[in-house]
């Protein structure tokens, strides 16, 4: 069987039609430029010892910001802190240490608002304090003890600030006082204890008095 040219006509008009569309600009997408990691770090003035190293991520347009691990160190190079950030937000567990060496503190960066975990040492590894906090920020109920294990205080806090009914206690383990607190301050009744334990006294506390932290003694 043969072909005419009005039979195939039609077919070379859609090929020629096809070249012709091909030769049109056509939207491409642009892939941006990824930020790069780096590794930055700082010195002690005048010797060779590491006090800061931490990571980032550096735009395009020369903006970094802090992602990855972030280590400091002491004068001597001893372990100072260690915190990890993502995307310049704090995240996971930061731990901080005194200049001997003891563990000084282990702060949760909980992610998006939420409470973790905060907990303190005194330079002699007794435990110091222990509760809830966002971003680093006291949140919650709170134990605070002295350096000899007794308990020091105890009660909550609505961002870092004491709020509720608190108990406080001598260094030696007897109570010394209990009251409210609202926003740091202490209000209403309070009752104090002298130190050995022999009397009381009933104390009240406006609003718009001092703001004295720690309870007077009877």
């Amino acid at each position: 069987m043969r072909l005419t040219f009005s039979a195939l006509a039609p077919v070379l008009l859609l090929v020629v039609c096809a070249a012709c569309g091909s030769n049109e600009p056509r939207d491409e997408a642009v892939v941006a430029p990824s930020p790069k990691p780096e590794t930055r770090r700082t010195w002690y003035a005048g010797r060779e010892v590491e006090k800061r190293r931490y990571e980032v991520l550096v735009h395009p347009d020369g903006r970094a910001e802090l992602h990855g691990k972030e280590v400091l160190r002491y004068p001597d190079g001893s372990l100072r802190a260690e915190r990890t950030h993502e995307h310049d937000v704090p995240s996971g567990l930061w731990k901080s240490w005194y200049p001997n060496g003891q563990l000084h503190s282990e702060i949760e960066m909980a992610a998006k608002g939420r409470p973790g975990f905060m907990r303190f040492w005194h330079d002699n590894g007794v435990l110091a304090g222990e509760g809830s906090g966002i971003a680093g920020v006291k949140e919650g109920l709170w134990t605070l003890w002295f350096p000899n294990g007794h308990k020091e205080k105890e009660g909550s806090y609505t961002r870092a600030r004491e709020a509720g009914f608190w108990t406080i206690w001598y260094p030696d383990g007897k109570r010394r006082a209990e009251g409210v607190y609202a926003e740091g301050a202490r209000v209403g009744a309070w009752t104090l204890w002298s130190k050995d334990g022999s009397r009381t006294v009933k104390k009240s506390f406006g609003v718009d008095r001092p703001r004295d932290k720690s309870p007077e003694r009877p």
